[in-house]
């Protein structure tokens, strides 16, 4: 496909610039072209530390996500949000949502270009189509976990998994946004902010924020047991286990009370599946699961899930993540990748994290 053909290309000498007059109320940075490549073209949403754009890759013509960071830090941060956003280059993983440029604008300024994806935040499913039936809250969670397990392996600690940073496509794949930044972006606070502020706005959301980063502490991969912990509850209950009051009081309540029971609120969920969930949600971290890996497991022992394959041979129906049931011939495989022949005689590998691993019969 030729440039002239696509609806976002322009001569860079005729691009938009951030200094052009606009319509009041219209955002100045829609239209701005960053590093001469990343043609700002409309605004997808906005957090508490940064704007996210589509954007118009000029330069392999392909449309991208590119997140602004509302502050503008000094040159030491700036150093270190490099180091970090190189991090999150490296790291790959199909539950992730990948990172893979980055840069800083004329005016100082810092921004990431990502991998732009179909289907909505797991918030706004949440918020659209209430709570999640058991199996198909530990479907999302199993992705994440998935995904969180390979960034631990590593060193990379999210802390900010929370329904917001997590993308839930239409075929049902689960991908996590933001992987190896929350560690950059709690430098770009403003040196008189409080340390709420810094908590609340930047280390992670104090709806979802573990005891240990509540005082401050050193965080590692339990630090996101209990965030997908919180994840969980909330795809359950409908509402994370705190909610409802300010920043200051929800950190005071992930530091000294229980979760309410989660069975309370959702009463469908199996006993075996709340204790899951309710151990992730351990304030002490040598209480909680030792690993995103362990907890996934867990979740899916206490629905009966076996990613293991159906016997070669073996014919079966499996219903896809997007509602779609196939009839498949097994050919055997791995846990992690199932081999089967399809219905036109045809043999692919079967990816189980697509499939509601509860209904393969």
């Amino acid at each position: 496909m030729s440039s002239s053909t696509l609806p976002f290309a322009c001569p860079r000498d005729e691009a938009p610039t951030r200094r052009q007059r606009r319509p009041p109320g219209e955002d100045p940075l829609v239209g701005a072209l960053l590093a001469g490549r990343y043609l700002l073209t409309r605004r997808l949403g906005r957090g508490g530390m940064a704007r996210v754009y589509e954007a118009a890759d000029a330069r392999l013509e392909r449309l991208v996500a590119v997140k602004v960071l509302d502050a503008t830090p000094d040159a030491s941060v700036r150093e270190r949000f490099r180091r970090e956003a190189r991090v999150a280059a490296a790291f790959s993983h199909p539950n992730a949502v990948s990172t893979f440029d980055h840069g800083e604008a004329d005016d100082g300024v810092l921004w990431l270009a990502m991998a732009l994806c179909p289907g909505r935040p797991l918030s706004e499913v949440l918020r659209e189509e209430g709570p999640l039936t058991p199996a198909r809250a530990v479907f999302v969670a199993t992705q994440v976990l998935d995904a969180l397990h390979a960034a631990h392996a590593l060193g990379i600690v999210h802390r900010d998994v929370k329904a917001a940073n997590v993308m839930v496509e239409p075929h049902g794949r689960a991908r996590v946004l933001d992987f190896g930044l929350a560690k950059a972006f709690d430098l770009c606070a403003l040196p008189d902010c409080g340390t709420l502020t810094v908590a609340g706005e930047i280390l992670g959301s104090p709806l979802a924020m573990s005891p240990e980063q509540c005082l401050g502490e050193p965080c590692d991969a339990r630090t996101d047991v209990y965030a997908t912990g919180v994840l969980l509850y909330q795809m359950l209950a409908g509402a994370t286990p705190f909610h409802g009051a300010e920043a200051h009081r929800l950190l005071l309540l992930h530091l000294t009370e229980p979760p309410p029971p989660l069975r309370a609120a959702a009463p469908g969920v199996p006993a075996a599946l709340e204790a899951a969930v309710l151990r992730a949600l351990e304030k002490d971290p040598a209480d909680r699961w030792p690993s995103a890996l362990a907890l996934r497991e867990a979740l899916e022992a206490a629905l009966g899930v076996d990613r293991a394959p159906p016997p070669a041979g073996r014919r079966f129906a499996v219903t896809m993540a997007c509602g779609v049931e196939r009839r498949l011939e097994s050919l055997g495989g791995s846990p992690d990748g199932w081999r089967v022949r399809l219905e036109d005689g045809s043999v692919a590998r079967l990816d189980p994290a697509l499939l509601d691993l509860t209904s393969v019969r």
